[in-house]
């Protein structure tokens, strides 16, 4: 295992693939500090995602490249007539292809910490380690589904779109996920009797709520099923104006038709957790901090509440982040031994 590991790294490390990939990760790390440090005084900044996007694109463009060209070369199958057994190939292969993640990884915190150190000091061991551990395991599980991936295919074309589509999959799955869980299971009315006189203005708040505001002469309330009326008690719209007959009168609380309940919500919660880029928000709020703190006081707070709240939900993901990096290994470990290879 020690001698393949080690002809695995030193190929990976060796070609310019890899090179140019490190590369990139160290510019964006240089132009992320820079930005955090001089040009956003006074702003919470942190390590959007995006940046975190194009380093994990590029992570599986180096190891998709690099393993599909073993099979091309037949590198694989002298291995095995050497007396490897294909699993500590593929074990090998998933240990090479973590170091090249760490080191991708590394390659971009190194510089942005150093030139945002004072900020990175300040934060809470606990939360700092949580959240680079937390990290480390986003790339991993990322490294991870691409050895699975390429393993088992000759093409580099096709591996490079079926790895690059699966780091995009698991990037629009987090927002999908992120969105159908955080809707409301019902929308709740809030009707605000205001002195202003004229129209009335209505709209949705950030929770699913529904506020209405009315002016006070209007007489508009809710009776006692809830439904919203006039002063004579018949049912009203949402500007006050009565509803003819057959009009389904306003309920204070109704059903939200974009809620996904029942078994459809049981098992999107289990992809939620399980998606190795879910926690990469919990990850990066951890390093949000306002540059001048004294003319930020109001930001400065908001963002301890949001790291605070943020911090609860990353041990949480954890347990489900090594759960999957198991999980891909040894399904790469199991489908790598029964593959043929020529």
């Amino acid at each position: 295992m020690k001698a393949l590991l080690k002809t695995n790294l030193r190929r990976y490390f060796r070609h310019p693939l890899t090179l140019a990939a490190l590369l990139c990760s160290f510019a964006y790390g240089l132009m992320k500090g820079a930005e955090s440090a001089w040009i956003g005084r006074g702003i919470a900044l942190h390590p959007d995602d995006f940046w975190f996007m194009l380093i994990l694109f590029a992570q599986s463009a180096v190891l998709a490249v690099i393993i599909t060209s073993q099979h091309k070369d037949g590198i694989f199958r002298n291995k095995v007539i050497a007396g490897k057994s294909k699993g500590r190939i593929l074990l090998a292969e998933m240990l090479a292809a973590l170091f090249v993640s760490a080191a991708l990884l590394a390659a971009f915190l190194l510089p942005f910490g150093l030139i945002v150190y004072k900020a990175v000091i300040a934060l809470p061991v606990k939360n700092m380690l949580t959240a680079l551990l937390s990290l480390l395991l986003i790339f991993f599980g990322c490294a991870a589904l691409t050895v699975l991936l390429c393993t088992h295919q000759r093409g580099r074309i096709l591996a490079l779109m079926l790895s690059m589509g699966a780091v995009f999959g698991l990037y629009a799955l987090n927002y999908f996920c992120d969105d159908a869980l955080h809707t409301p299971e019902k929308y709740v009315t809030e009707v605000r009797l205001t002195r202003a006189e004229g129209e009335c203005s209505y709209g949705f708040n950030s929770d699913g709520s529904f506020t209405v505001e009315l002016p006070k002469d209007s007489g508009v309330h809710w009776n006692e099923q809830n439904i919203l009326v006039g002063k004579d008690g018949k049912p009203v719209d949402y500007s006050g104006n009565p509803l003819p007959e057959y009009a389904e009168p306003v309920q204070k609380e109704r059903p939200n038709p974009k809620y996904i309940g029942g078994p459809a919500r049981i098992a999107l919660s289990v992809l939620d957790a399980a998606n190795p880029v879910r926690p990469l928000n919990a990850v990066i709020s951890q390093f949000n901090y306002a540059d001048n703190p004294e003319e930020d006081e109001t930001v400065k707070q908001d963002i301890e509440q949001y790291r605070a709240l943020m911090y609860a939900l990353l041990p949480q993901y954890l347990p489900w982040q090594l759960g999957m990096l198991a999980a891909l290994t040894l399904a790469g470990w199991l489908l790598f031994r029964r593959k043929e290879l020529s």
